[in-house]
């Protein structure tokens, strides 16, 4: 019942363009239509938290959906690079800033970079180094520091917690040139089949949404060894038609917490 909660809090990272974008509107869609005129709540209200790399895009979003509803307040919209330490540490700032307490606090980890397609597990090398650490950096290490941030603030101030990390195929199945990209999907479910065990009252979904018409596709069209897979328009998915998905299985909790699902494996 996540959307028809009273006071909600969405964190979203990778919130300016794609599937993040996609997913902050319909979810400020989905919410401002669960708390329709017919089941009012004069004190429901959706407060956002977005982040992402490009200012301008963001900027656009809050835009888009503080326009939509008086019911949608964009407290925060931090702008970085999750592989620096100075935008973690902003990130936890603004969460010291909010005060109130919610009937739900949501963060759906996003953002995410593909790394370069092009390269085999043999072609590393020392010189590669400082690319694996800024790689695991923003797909991996930020994601973990960001998301005890969130269950030190929230465990304790919302009445419960759902965590959403997008995931992928590559977390569980082996996808040449994609070997840096897959262990740090994987390394993002392992950890956080841990957070659903330790944790009490929060919900994890580990959501792998499928190849989409999105920007980090058209680089897999170009470059890699798959290339002429994503070329296939008949293999993608638009955004909107695996958020659906998602936030069905949000509602209905219809899933063991910290299990990985696949769009595909849902009917």
């Amino acid at each position: 019942m996540v959307f028809h909660k009273g006071k909600v809090l969405l964190i979203v990272t990778g919130a300016s363009r794609g599937l993040g974008r996609a997913l902050t509107e319909c979810f400020c869609d989905r919410f401002i239509a669960s708390h329709s005129e017919v089941t009012k709540n004069e004190n429901a209200m959706l407060t956002l938290l977005l982040l992402a790399r490009n200012a301008q895009l963001l900027s656009e979003v809050r835009a888009t959906i503080e326009s939509k509803s008086p019911q949608i307040n964009v407290f925060d919209a931090l702008v970085g690079d999750l592989s620096l330490e100075s935008t973690q540490d902003a990130f936890e700032k603004s969460l010291q800033k909010i005060n109130d307490e919610f009937d739900e606090a949501i963060i759906i980890h996003n953002a995410g970079t593909v790394g370069d397609p092009n390269q085999l597990v043999d072609s590393f090398t020392l010189q590669d180094s400082q690319f694996i650490k800024s790689y695991f950096e923003c797909n991996v290490f930020s994601v973990i520091k960001m998301t005890s941030a969130f269950l030190r603030k929230f465990a304790s101030k919302a009445k419960h917690c759902t965590i959403v990390n997008i995931s992928s195929l590559a977390a569980v199945k082996a996808i040449k040139g994609l070997s840096i990209y897959g262990a740090g999907k994987a390394a993002r479910d392992a950890y956080f089949r841990s957070v659903a065990l330790e944790m009490e009252n929060t919900s994890v979904l580990n959501y792998a949404p499928g190849p989409l018409q999105t920007e980090m596709v058209d680089i897999l069209k170009k470059e890699g060894f798959n290339k002429e897979f994503f070329k296939e328009e008949k293999n993608l998915l638009k955004p909107e038609s695996t958020i659906k998905k998602l936030f069905n299985l949000l509602e209905t909790g219809n899933y063991e917490n910290g299990s990985h699902v696949d769009v595909f494996d849902i009917q």
